[in-house]
């Protein structure tokens, strides 16, 4: 798995890690929760309009994303790949 920062390169003025072909899940990872910075909008790819609230960061959520894949009903052993900012 891996969570946190996927910031591999910047490719014509956009994040090459954020791409639907150089994503952490087209990398060999089976489970990802990516972002491309340590901004308030910058975790979910999905929902541009999230942010966070006041007292909430990018590292809390990176930490919960890594919590709940080590939950997993993992059948064999795993590689978690975690990438903080600080």
């Amino acid at each position: 798995g891996m969570v946190g920062k996927w910031h591999v390169a910047p490719h014509h003025k956009i994040y090459l890690g954020w791409s639907l072909t150089h994503g952490p899940n087209q990398q060999g990872f089976d489970w990802a929760a990516e972002t491309f910075g340590a901004h308030t909008y910058g975790y979910s790819k999905n929902d541009k309009k999230k942010g966070y609230k006041k007292g909430e960061y990018p590292d809390d959520e990176i930490t919960s994303k890594a919590i709940e894949f080590i939950g997993m009903d993992h059948q064999k052993p795993f590689f978690l790949f975690v990438s903080h900012y600080l």
